[in-house]
């Protein structure tokens, strides 16, 4: 005999309403599956209107910070200029070297000991500035020596003349022989020679003595000091006492590519413009000459 059976009518995969009875009227009921495709559709729609809203609410955002931006910043300043046609300087740049026009050693010109020094290493000296000077002493002395001499031999010149003077009126008188007047006049003629040579001791004494103030020849930067004082220089010294860097005018020398070379000779040449040069600083970029 069959039992009846009792279902829990709260059983979420059943349902009262599809209710069936078999041939001996014993209820029975179907389950129902839940419906998932509707509810996995039901999540995509919400995920995209949520997209949807976010997007918008991010342009909103967007659009009014861009305002705000627009309305802060200031109008753009617009300024309005006439088009001409110019030509434009064509600049060759290229690296120099700097090279002195001339370097001159200075040396001793005589013999003798140093005396004093006067100039500082790497300063500029002009031409004819005394940058040392020579023990004058031997020098005074043998001018003096030659003022003696020239002295003296004058005294005995104008003693011969006047003997000649008194020779030849003897002679008129025929008192004496012309032997003795020609002789003395020889003698007088002997004695200019040995005075005009005294006159010439006496230049080179002069000379010696101004060459022992050693100058330089040119204007310039003088270098390293080469001797000191107490030092006994000669002419022949390799060294010399300085060594004197003239710096105006000066030459800078530097070399362009071949390439150039064409339009910097039709800019030199015959029938050219000129081709200014500019020489600047390496390390500060100031101009120093041109």
């Amino acid at each position: 005999m069959r039992q009846p059976v009792e279902h829990d009518l709260e059983d979420p995969v059943t349902r009262p309403d599809l209710r069936h009875e078999d041939a001996a009227g014993v209820p029975t009921y179907e389950p129902v599956q839940p419906d998932y495709r509707k509810r996995r559709w039901l999540w995509i729609i919400l995920i995209l209107v949520g997209l949807v809203a976010a997007a918008l609410i991010a342009r909103w955002f967007a659009s009014g910070s861009g305002k705000n931006q627009q309305r802060g910043r200031p109008p753009a300043a617009v300024a309005i200029t006439k088009v001409t046609s110019t030509n434009v300087p064509v600049s060759l740049t290229a690296l120099g070297t700097v090279t002195p026009v001339v370097n001159a050693t200075v040396r001793a010109q005589l013999a003798g000991t140093i005396f004093s020094v006067s100039f500082r290493e790497g300063q500029i000296v002009s031409r004819g500035q005394v940058i040392a000077q020579i023990d004058p002493r031997p020098y005074q002395l043998a001018l003096a020596q030659a003022e003696a001499n020239l002295a003296r031999d004058n005294a005995t010149l104008n003693a011969a003349r006047v003997d000649l003077n008194r020779y030849r009126t003897l002679l008129s008188q025929d008192s004496i022989a012309r032997q003795q007047v020609d002789t003395q006049a020889a003698t007088v003629g002997q004695l200019n020679g040995t005075t005009a040579a005294d006159r010439a001791a006496i230049g080179t004494a002069r000379l010696n003595l101004a060459y022992t103030a050693v100058k330089s020849p040119i204007t310039g930067r003088i270098g390293l000091r080469q001797v000191d004082i107490g030092n006994y220089v000669t002419p022949g010294d390799a060294t010399g006492i300085a060594v004197v860097t003239q710096t105006d005018p000066i030459d800078v020398t530097f070399s362009l590519p071949q390439a150039q070379l064409a339009q910097v000779q039709a800019r030199i040449g015959p029938g050219g413009s000129g081709l200014p040069v500019i020489a600047l600083d390496q390390s500060t970029g100031t101009q120093i000459a041109t």
